[in-house]
């Protein structure tokens, strides 16, 4: 059985230099609870990899068919050495119980802002789901990329009347 925890990771954690997520198609709700099951064992049959991996989570998606991983690491060295030295034999387990799971890429982030915007901060409201945006812009210009996501916080920091749901 899978374990499902409910606590939801700390992305304004101070001790986390690099936020990895990645994709995973697995085409069916059935082909999902079996990759969970596999990541599952693959994670619990080994050791904590190292200090430096701060969280690990796993989210299924509503429909079934992908699967998103969020790890947290000290620093990209930290999860380069892992990905050299142990992912190998994970990735191994897992693909040899479900050989059709597919993994659609890796996304490496830095945290830019501190923590959520205000309207985020009331203790009543709690988190149900997680949503994940992409926005690709022409380059890879930082200032434009930061401008973007001030410009996000400050519109959901003036709206006098947050979505119903929505943090």
């Amino acid at each position: 059985m899978t374990a499902v925890v409910h606590t939801l990771p700390r992305p304004n954690r101070t001790d986390v230099g690099l936020a990895a997520f990645s994709r995973w198609h697995v085409g069916s709700p059935e082909r999902q609870s079996a990759t969970l099951e596999a990541i599952a064992r693959a994670w619990r049959s080994r050791p904590w990899p190292t200090p430096d991996l701060r969280s690990y989570n796993l989210y299924a998606s509503n429909d079934g068919r992908t699967l998103m991983h969020y790890s947290q690491w000290a620093d990209e060295r930290a999860l380069r050495d892992f990905q050299r030295d142990q992912r190998d034999e994970r990735l191994e387990e897992i693909f040899a119980a479900v050989p059709e799971a597919e993994r659609l890429g890796l996304g490496l982030y830095t945290r830019y802002r501190g923590g959520a915007p205000e309207s985020a901060n009331d203790p009543a409201r709690h988190a149900g789901c997680i949503v994940t945006v992409e926005v690709e812009f022409v380059d890879s210009d930082a200032e434009r990329q930061r401008a973007w996501v001030d410009a996000v916080y400050t519109a959901l920091d003036s709206d006098p009347k947050p979505h119903p749901g929505g943090i």
